[in-house]
């Protein structure tokens, strides 16, 4: 990679994420993604800093450039800092609908709740089982996404992702009934369906996709370097079917990521599952 963008320099290309007259700021990016490429342990991201810096705030500056990195040293398969154990919320997951979930000495009846919860890593490990009427659980990339369909009160148990599935997230799957259905609603983007992947991957469950297609756009963002070689991988991903690969093609055949992201697609509906159609 250092010969690579050496060439560039000499030759006058864009050397992206690398700056071409702040000599210290690439050591220092260079430093810290080798550094990253062995980080062994899960850490909120401004404790990671303080290690890897010395401050508290500069991980969270430079963490589009250092992803940028991470996924070009590793063609694909590391893009996010979560991907490495460095998290950016407490060991939790926030999860909407009605539930009881049982504790071998107890349960906590959360039907009457109208709004989402926030669940501890450490409650959730002492749990036996989540149990609860609806017959559909849909993970949600994004907060804001998460919150629209929160509020709808529909007949499906929500959870929001925030991104790559973390433990609590995984905890909390691992309790609910293997017959209730589950789909996952994400962004559709390479990174919206490596997340996706990821899921599908760390679970083991089957889970559907849902409005996670290619949808053309006259404002669309270009895939950048690292988009493209993520995209790539996930063509060779088995965790991905044929109609979201299908999706990702066309993004490596547009050059760019369409009306990607969920925000997009408006106020959903609480009539017909699965809300936008």
């Amino acid at each position: 990679m250092c010969r690579r963008f050496a060439q560039a320099a000499q030759t006058g290309r864009a050397l992206a994420p690398f700056s071409r007259v702040e000599a210290n700021y690439t050591v220092e990016l260079l430093r810290v993604s080798f550094e990253l490429l062995h980080w062994r342990r899960e850490s909120l991201i401004r404790f990671a800093s303080c290690q890897l810096f010395g401050n508290s705030k500069q991980l969270e500056q430079c963490r589009s450039s250092l992803e940028t990195i991470l996924s070009i040293l590793t063609e694909g398969e590391i893009h996010d800092l979560a991907q490495v154990g460095i998290l950016e919320n407490p060991r939790s997951c926030t999860i909407s609908g009605p539930m009881v979930i049982q504790f071998r000495d107890g349960s906590a009846d959360l039907q009457a709740l109208t709004g989402p919860i926030t669940l501890s890593l450490a409650d959730l490990r002492k749990s036996v089982r989540v149990e609860t009427r609806v017959t559909r659980f849909c993970t949600i990339e994004n907060p804001t996404t998460f919150h629209e369909l929160s509020k709808l009160r529909s007949e499906t148990l929500f959870a929001c992702s925030d991104g790559y599935a973390k433990p609590a997230l995984r905890e909390f799957i691992a309790r609910l009934d293997p017959m209730i259905e589950m789909y996952h609603f994400g962004d559709s983007d390479p990174a919206g369906f490596d997340i996706l992947r990821h899921l599908r991957a760390e679970t083991g469950r089957k889970i559907d996709s849902i409005h996670m297609k290619f949808r053309a756009s006259g404002t669309a963002e270009p895939l950048s370097p690292g988009d493209v070689i993520l995209a790539q991988r996930l063509l060779t991903s088995p965790e991905l079917r044929e109609d979201e690969k299908a999706a990702v093609r066309q993004m490596l055949d547009t050059g760019d990521k369409g009306d990607f992201e969920q925000e997009r697609l408006g106020i959903p509906r609480l009539e017909q599952w699965p809300f936008y159609e």
